[in-house]
């Protein structure tokens, strides 16, 4: 049992003239402390998404929402929406009132 967790990036980062190219979030997974994953994203060491927001673009990441006490299959139908942003309370306020 572990977190999914979304984090939101203060800007999005690609190709920004192709909306479908580009990408403000990332969706993740991790057994160990939340917290300690969250500082390594942080600190450029995290996934290669992450490290390019922070190292490259220098970007900041957010904690927008997480899912405790579970599992990996939670992670991979999340992702399968392909739609982070349906779950960010940042991007959309009214959609993510609810529990999941």
């Amino acid at each position: 049992m572990g977190y999914v967790y979304l984090l939101h990036f203060s800007q999005p980062i690609g190709n920004l003239k192709n909306p479908k190219g580009t990408a403000q979030h990332y969706l993740g997974y991790t057994s160990r402390s939340l917290k300690k994953r969250l500082e390594e994203h942080n600190g450029g060491t995290g996934a290669k998404i992450t490290r390019a927001v922070v190292q490259d673009y220098k970007y900041k990441l957010q904690l927008v929402r997480h899912w405790s006490k579970c599992n990996r299959e939670l992670e991979k139908q999340l992702k399968q929406r392909h739609s982070p942003v349906s779950l960010c309370p940042l991007c959309n306020p009214v959609k993510t009132n609810c529990r999941n």
